[in-house]
């Protein structure tokens, strides 16, 4: 069902009773829809409505613009509330989610949200407990999200958070960006570093509350405190920067934070910090790395003068180099994933008209295929920020013209990649001649595969032909 931008109001339980409903479509609008939550009366008494689309078995839902309820006598189950939905897009047009909105999805996996939300009611995705996929396309307005709450984050219950299909492992906050909301990555488990601009005044309260796979911090000279709760849950954190305008590092910053091996303070005059800023576990083992000629100061300082293991030259580390470019590749029905930066693993998107979009792990270095012709990937490595993005296009191409000593099916899979202006082809059979063709039909370049891949630098940019067989494929350089 669709509901257009003409309808502006729904009455009391007009779905009541709609089971077979399992996609709804709210068209983008800038009225807000008004959906009615009139009491019922019955046998003497008035009871409040049941949620607008709770007996309905919805799967899939659009909602593109904001959605208000009459709520004058008696505060009622949200319309979605416990809907059995799997898919969730938000529109741009949308500016508030309210509380308690989608509380209890428990079969939601995948959630899209728009640009223009400014605001999410407290527990708006608790019970949530099946999502893994949140995808946004401006990280500076999620940035500046005011979430009201723990579970009004859908990444409370959803660990992988993507910025245009590309997960955040590594965090760049956008230049733009003077305070981070709070609660805006609570429980992005899947994030390994934050590197903050220069203009980051605040990072608000619970900001990145249990982001396990945090191993360092460096807070920028332009923020003065950390805030309570900020870092509290960090788990895997190992090495934290404090700028030498610290002013105060509220309780709790850094709790359950068992894990530092190193704080390095730049501040000559010891932040104020509190007897539960830091785990108490830490003070024996934790290397505390202050100014030249303020050891003694911060010895004498309340808190401070708990570390046991301290020393002077305060240095902030090297911000982490970026993870080599993977080379993909496609030999025997496998993608083969290689990188040069030892230890890295992969992160990738196949899709196709048919198998829509997967996204997984590997850590191992193939891939079994049946059907995909394009494959998004980049790198991570501890140490190093996300590699570039690398884009393939596995073609399924005619084999039958191809002499049965070098392919012996009907059909078979090739795959173009196009990387640092290197255009290479893999999946071919060692000896195969390939040719490679300018968009006006000049040939550029005739060569035979080796190892089953040949490599072309064009010399100009723009789209190339390439000939294999009787078979042509486009690659764009």
């Amino acid at each position: 069902m669709t509901i257009p931008k003409s309808v502006v109001y729904i009455g009391t339980d007009a779905f009541d009773g709609c089971a077979s409903l399992k996609s709804l479509h709210i068209e983008d609008g800038k009225d807000n829809l008004v959906i009615s939550f009139n009491e019922h009366y019955y046998n003497g008494e008035y009871y409040p409505s049941t949620g607008l689309f709770s007996e309905c078995n919805l799967k899939s839902l659009y909602i593109g613009r904001n959605i208000l309820g009459d709520t004058s006598k008696y505060t009622v189950k949200p319309p979605f509330k416990g809907c059995p939905i799997t898919q969730l897009t938000i529109g741009d047009s949308v500016t508030n989610i309210g509380e308690s909105a989608f509380e209890d999805c428990t079969s939601l996996t995948n959630l899209k949200i728009g640009n223009s939300i400014v605001y999410i009611g407290e527990d708006a995705f608790l019970g949530c407990i099946a999502l893994n996929e949140i995808h946004i396309s401006d990280l500076s307005a999620w940035c500046k999200i005011k979430f009201d709450g723990w579970y009004s984050n859908p990444t409370s219950s959803g660990e992988h958070l993507y910025l245009n299909d590309k997960e955040i492992i590594d965090l760049v906050i956008p230049e733009d960006i003077t305070t981070i909301g709070q609660f805006a990555f609570c429980g992005c488990t899947a994030l390994k570093s934050v590197t903050y601009n220069n203009s980051l005044e605040n990072i608000g309260y619970s900001a990145f509350v249990n982001c396990k796979g945090l191993k360092r911090i460096i807070i920028p000279e332009s923020c003065e405190t950390v805030q309570r709760n900020t870092f509290s849950g960090c788990e895997g954190l190992e090495e934290i920067t404090l700028p030498s305008t610290c002013i105060v590092c509220y309780d709790y910053s850094f709790e359950d934070c068992n894990n530092i091996k190193r704080i390095n303070c730049n501040a000559t005059i010891p932040p104020v910090i509190y007897a539960n800023t830091f785990s108490n576990s830490i003070y024996p083992k934790t290397l505390l790395n202050v100014p030249e000629g303020c050891v003694d100061v911060y010895k004498e300082t309340d808190i401070w003068k708990e570390f046991t293991n301290m020393t002077a030259g305060g240095v902030v580390p090297d911000e982490p180099k970026q993870c080599a470019a993977p080379v993909i590749t496609y030999a025997d029905g496998k993608l083969q994933f290689a990188c040069e930066t030892e230890g890295a693993e992969y992160r990738y998107t196949l899709t196709d008209s048919d198998i829509k979009s997967v996204y997984t792990d590997v850590w191992n270095s193939a891939v079994n295929l049946s059907a995909c012709y394009t494959i998004k990937a980049y790198a991570y490595a501890d140490g190093y920020t996300n590699s570039e993005q690398v884009t393939a296009t596995l073609y399924w191409i005619d084999g039958s013209d191809v002499s049965t000593n070098i392919n012996q099916t009907e059909m078979r899979g090739v795959m173009a990649t196009c990387s640092g202006g290197i255009i290479t082809v893999s999946g071919l059979t060692d000896g195969e001649t390939v040719m490679f063709y300018n968009a006006n039909g000049a040939l550029l370049y005739t060569g035979t595969a080796q190892n089953g891949t040949i490599s072309y630098a064009p010399s100009t940019s723009g789209v190339i032909i390439v000939k294999i067989g009787t078979t042509s494929i486009k690659v764009v350089n």
